[in-house]
């Protein structure tokens, strides 16, 4: 699901979920923003990182000790466990760190990029230097991210992108992240006059991460789960195992779907016209005949409708 349909989803039950007095209490979301949900329980992670490395303290985290709704898990093609983008794959928080020193580096390594500049070459630089004196007890993390920063410069041209309304954009592909690329893009854009100064120093900065979170362990985060796919009575041993062990999903229901009917709403195969006395009977025996070869019968009648047993 994407954050606009998941959002959209949500919008049309609102009524519905304000009528129960659970609007506070119910929430959509995608997976990124179930994990992020989760991970800042007790505080937001991105903006403590950057507070610690910022001002080179340690903040205190204090544990949350509220007693706490049971809380309920609810996902739709819960097939989405065994996905390599959910079961193989993580989580990764990162904050943008900016910086007027971080930004004069950043300069530096674009004004010399046609040099092969490596990282001790760097170190040797007035630039480098003054971000050792403002971070030095963290100047082995920056000496790891510059290193991805001196890669990415060698090849930001290799990849595509377009510019509109003064931005950076790419075509909407999963997992592909193309870090400082996109950094070195607005530079690049910039000196040929596609992209604004303010632009410009807008992307300019470093990004740290802050730990990886694997989504396989967000449903143990939940009380009760619940899904709906409508592959279930295709998975393999190896799926239902992980259902059923890992998860411990092991009560099924199958129900017939309401997307692959054959009505066509034809007078002849699909449409009944009985005298008011047999009306009822006729309905009766049709329930009775579907429900004998296992098809769903959902039946509906308006409020004013005299029904008897």
């Amino acid at each position: 699901y994407t954050q606009y349909l998941s959002q959209r989803n949500y919008q049309t039950f609102v009524p519905l979920f304000d009528s129960l007095g659970l609007l506070s209490n119910i929430h959509y979301s995608t997976l990124n923003k179930l994990c992020e949900n989760l991970i800042n329980d007790n505080g937001d992670i991105c903006q403590l990182v950057e507070q610690i490395i910022s001002t080179d303290s340690n903040i205190r985290i204090e544990n949350n000790q509220n007693i706490k709704r049971a809380k309920i898990l609810l996902i739709d093609e819960v097939d989405i466990f065994f996905s390599e983008n959910f079961y193989s794959n993580i989580y990764t928080p990162t904050i943008k760190l900016r910086d007027p020193i971080i930004k004069s580096l950043i300069y530096f390594i674009w004004k010399e990029r046609n040099s092969n500049l490596n990282l001790n070459q760097l170190k040797t630089t007035y630039e480098y230097n003054e971000c050792y004196k403002k971070y030095p007890n963290w100047i082995l993390l920056f000496d790891e991210i510059i290193k991805d920063i001196l890669v990415d410069i060698k090849h930001f041209e290799s990849h595509s992108y377009i510019v509109n309304q003064n931005k950076i954009e790419y075509i909407q592909l999963d997992n592909i992240v193309y870090d400082y690329k996109t950094l070195f893009t607005y530079f690049y854009e910039y000196e040929k006059g596609n992209i604004t100064k303010q632009s410009l120093e807008e992307n300019i900065y470093i990004k740290i991460k802050c730990g990886n979170f694997s989504y396989v362990e967000i449903p143990f985060e939940f009380q009760y789960i619940i899904g709906v796919t409508s592959t279930l009575k295709i998975l393999n041993n190896f799926e239902r195992e992980i259902i059923q062990n890992l998860y411990k999903i092991r009560y099924i229901t199958f129900i017939p779907s309401v997307f692959f009917n054959n009505l066509k709403f034809l007078i002849k195969d699909d449409i009944w016209i009985e005298n008011e006395n047999d009306y009822f009977i006729v309905i009766k025996q049709y329930i009775e005949l579907d429900a004998s070869i296992r098809h769903m019968v959902l039946e509906t009648y308006e409020p004013s409708t005299p029904l008897f047993s």
